[in-house]
């Protein structure tokens, strides 16, 4: 007296899905059954027809989302790069070079990092050229200046004239 779904049912030695209800009359007395069913073969081929769009779209946007994190990824590894060759060249002692601006603009966690980076390098520039005491550039220095001085004479050509004080 019960409607019920059966799977696995057997009809002319094919296999089907099959849904069967009762009748009932007007007294409430069960006259009978219904039943329909469908070979076992059209209902998953039905299902896989309706679910392979939706694997097809999710597999499609895995791709875009994996395409999205390789441009992410390859961002940061190039800033990490830029600010790894940095930190080499301030390592070495060439605390004039400059961060490449595009890291050091960037508003996350890599941003912070080249920014402390710079900041950094401008600390060690104090440390090595001044003196703590007067704040005053030391000899340092002055023989970088020098240097410097002496190449763009060199180089471009330009008169230069020296003038050297030292104080007790």
């Amino acid at each position: 007296g019960q409607p019920a779904f059966y799977d696995g049912v057997e009809i002319e030695n094919e296999m089907h899905f099959a849904y069967y209800t009762p009748i009932f009359d007007a007294k409430g007395k069960c006259i009978g059954m219904l039943s329909v069913a469908k070979p076992t073969k059209e209902v998953v081929h039905s299902k896989m027809k309706s679910i392979m769009p939706i694997v097809l779209l999710g597999f499609a946007g895995m791709i875009v989302a994996g395409f999205f994190s390789l441009g992410f990824a390859k961002d940061l590894v190039n800033g990490i790069g830029k600010i790894e060759l940095f930190l080499g060249k301030v390592a070495k002692g060439n605390l004039s070079d400059d961060l490449d601006y595009a890291v050091s603009k960037r508003e996350d966690e890599l941003g912070n990092m080249a920014r402390n980076a710079v900041k950094m390098q401008k600390s060690l520039i104090e440390l090595v050229e001044k003196d703590p005491l007067t704040g005053l550039y030391n000899r340092r220095s002055a023989e970088k200046k020098l240097k410097e001085a002496y190449r763009n004479k060199t180089t471009k050509n330009i008169n230069m004239h020296l003038v050297i004080g030292d104080i007790d």
